[in-house]
């Protein structure tokens, strides 16, 4: 015989009490219905923790600049230049400057690349056949073909 907490007798097979109500729950499913409820609660603690540990969502992943070799976009968007010199910069072991010059659109291009830059990238812009500078803007000006894709670095 099976007693509820107000001591009442009830038969060894029933569910519940029949004069008050109470469940009778076998030992294992009292013990695995506390395990969940433990496991639930220790999961929904973690996850606010874990929450608050994160960087606010308004946050933008830094941005990856992709290395762009900036001599080939132009050759590649203006065609082959009349000039394409590579000179290796005296006393600098793995730095270049490389020249390109469009007579047509009188400009001269110096880029550069070393160990700071692994691919080409423009420093100067000049009037062709001699050395009076030009800004960037004005050379994306002449060179229509390039589209405003050269970038100043110097100045930006």
């Amino acid at each position: 015989m099976k007693t509820c907490k107000l001591g009442h007798d009830c038969a060894d097979n029933a569910k519940s009490c029949p004069q008050c109500g109470q469940r009778f729950t076998s030992p294992i499913v009292a013990m695995l219905a506390i395990f969940f409820g433990v496991v639930i609660f220790a999961s929904f603690i973690m996850a606010v923790r874990s929450h608050d540990e994160q960087p606010p969502s308004s946050a933008s992943p830094p941005k990856i600049v992709p290395l762009i070799d900036e001599a080939a976009q132009l050759i590649a968007a203006c065609g082959k230049p009349k000039l394409d010199s590579i000179e290796p910069i005296r006393g600098q072991a793995g730095q270049s400057i490389r020249t390109l010059v469009y007579p047509k659109a009188r400009t001269e291009l110096k880029f550069y690349v070393g160990p700071d830059k692994s691919s080409w990238t423009l420093i100067g812009t000049f009037e062709s056949g001699s050395d009076d500078l030009i800004t960037v803007a004005e050379a994306n000006r002449r060179m229509r073909c390039a589209k405003g894709q050269l970038i100043d670095h110097i100045n930006p």
